[in-house]
């Protein structure tokens, strides 16, 4: 997969309150003879401009029943302008957030607002559909409501939203925290909520000043003096790392974060000094669950299973990190062949962030066991069954139909998958990834043109449109200008800098292209990265240095043909 799509995770989408049926809401509504028109009967037509809320809930019903997702949502938006009842109002934005109709459900959640503009949980859904829609300043407003009126302080809802935010939007919630910290420029809980996402999305100068002032604040929460000494080593400062976290443990000696001064050590390249550490802790009075955890990981890593199996157990019979610890048993179960067993142990992991990754493996082994439609069977009972991971389970489906090469499916599966839920942009940029790969440019482009109407900020869009371009047209210089767009949001990415370098590079400026290229490639071990830094330094007669480049490239990925020819050629003509 090209570097640029690198940008665009697939990630958790926040849970919200299961909705009540749509029957439900037809008996709220008849109750409170709201309308008296009766449902239309199955099959029939519905002028949605002069409907009824009745009617048009009826119809949003029958809608779901045959998985016109998209039509129920519009349904519902109009049957929300249609009463000043919240019950039936906040049920409609519930069953549209449920079923990841995004702009639906902000719609019905400002009319919601309009109807009782102190309800929290409208505020909640208004914030979340915003931000997963890119509507920075939308999802700003309603975050800023929400952190001065549905927390005891601030403080805390900034810390409470890390946990909330949809995982595969960061971009968006990072440009939302930067805004709303503007207005909390003392509160060490605003900056660390920015250096948080601002690692998730790799921009680690701003993770490193953002960190920095949160620990400036508050100089004794560990939290923000660990997160800054983790931006220090992601820059390649191991050893301002190690100093800063060893501060932090100097006045903190707990468990817990001498346990993630371990892991930092171990990221800074000393493994022996983390094992030891991790060790004592292990044997220490208290909460030793962080430190058996990382042993236990390790364990389970290089093989030892025996050793992760005994500590697992012990985590999971003294009740601490349970989900996770029946994940990775699983997991040994598994590689250790006892398929059966693992299948039964992946089940019972039912939530948290191990949920989705046990259903996959489920599926996985389904697959091997009853085939391909018993294991897109299994992902699809799931994901209609846990709405919040709903688009990460169609991901998945459409991974296992793409494994199979039969592209002609998997076309079927994205046109309907983005039909059913247009404003899910993970598989917007999966169907355009699909496309380009067939062949059919034109319409990749476009599909990803149509994206950029509705996030014309959002780099990940940018920057895959503009990559697009340079691969597929000769529009060389627009390509530039979406990729420098890109760029200015997130400096520090990667891929971002991979396409800076190879759009200069094809403007005739490999001198500067170098540069970008070279930085792309010292963050980042990427095939894609050393094919162009290559073709860079060959172009500037640097030629010993390009074939490094390229066997880096083909070290990561040894079947890349791309650079097997090319260092092919470049040997027989050097």
């Amino acid at each position: 997969m090209p570097a640029y799509f690198r940008l665009f995770p697939i990630g958790l989408i926040a849970g919200v309150v299961r909705p009540m049926v749509l029957s439900q809401l037809l008996l709220i509504i008849s109750v409170l003879n709201l309308a008296g028109c009766a449902t239309s009967g199955a099959g029939k037509t519905i002028n949605e401009a002069t409907a009824s809320a009745p009617e048009l809930l009826a119809a949003a019903e029958r809608a779901i029943d045959e998985s016109r997702y998209s039509q129920a949502a519009r349904f519902l938006a109009r049957a929300a302008t249609l009463t000043d009842d919240e019950e039936v109002v906040e049920q409609a934005a519930q069953q549209c957030y449920a079923m990841q109709q995004l702009r639906a459900t902000l719609e019905i959640s400002e009319r919601w607002l309009a109807i009782n503009p102190t309800n929290l949980q409208a505020r909640e859904y208004a914030t979340l559909s915003a931000i997963r829609l890119y509507r920075v300043g939308v999802a700003a407003k309603h975050l800023h409501v929400l952190l001065d009126q549905g927390y005891i302080t601030p403080a805390a809802g900034f810390l409470d939203w890390l946990t909330k935010l949809p995982g595969s939007d960061d971009h968006a919630a990072l440009a939302v925290m930067k805004e709303l910290s503007l207005g909390y420029p003392k509160m060490a809980e605003a900056h660390y909520a920015v250096a948080r996402l601002a690692e998730l999305t790799d921009d680690f100068s701003l993770m490193t000043s953002a960190a920095q002032r949160a620990q400036e604040l508050a100089p004794y929460w560990s939290p923000a003096g660990l997160l800054l000494a983790k931006s220090y080593l992601l820059q390649g400062q191991s050893e301002l790392a190690i100093q800063t976290g060893q501060a932090v443990v100097k006045n903190d000696d707990s468990l817990s974060t001498r346990s993630e001064y371990a892991g930092l050590l171990l990221s800074a390249g000393k493994p022996n000094e983390a094992l030891q550490l991790w060790r004592e802790l292990e044997q220490s009075e208290g909460d030793n669950s962080a430190a058996m955890r990382a042993l236990a990981y390790l364990d389970f890593q290089v093989g030892n299973y025996q050793s992760s199996f005994n500590r697992l157990n012990t985590l999971l019979n003294s009740g601490n990190r349970i989900s996770e610890s029946i994940f990775y048993l699983a997991g040994i179960a598994e590689r250790t062949g006892a398929k059966a067993e693992a299948r039964q142990l992946y089940g019972r992991v039912q939530e948290g962030q191990f949920a989705l990754p046990a259903q996959l493996r489920i599926a996985y082994l389904v697959k091997e066991s009853d085939g391909l439609d018993a294991a897109l069977a299994s992902l699809k009972l799931y994901g209609e069954t846990n709405a919040d991971e709903l688009i990460p389970t169609l991901q998945a489906r459409a991974a296992l139909l793409a494994e199979e090469g039969d592209d002609a499916e998997l076309a079927k599966f994205y046109e309907q998958a983005v039909t059913d839920y247009p404003d899910a942009v993970v598989l917007q940029m999966d169907r355009a990834f699909h496309l380009l790969k067939m062949g059919k440019a034109s319409t990749g482009m476009q599909v990803m043109r149509e994206m950029l109407k509705s996030r014309s900020e959002d780099p990940v869009v940018l920057n895959a449109f503009g990559y697009t371009l340079l691969d597929h047209t000769q529009q060389y210089q627009e390509a530039f200008d979406y990729i420098q767009a890109a760029y200015r949001a997130t400096p520090d990415s990667a891929p971002v800098m991979d396409s800076m370098g190879w759009a200069l590079f094809k403007l005739g400026k490999a001198e500067e292209a170098l540069v970008y290229l070279q930085k792309a490639s010292n963050k980042m071990r990427d095939e894609e990265v050393e094919l162009h830094l290559g073709e860079v330094l060959w172009s500037l007669d640097r030629h010993d240095e390009a074939l490094k480049a390229w066997k880096r490239g083909l070290e990561a990925v040894p079947e890349n043909k791309t650079l097997q020819q090319r260092i092919k050629r470049a040997t027989e003509s050097h």
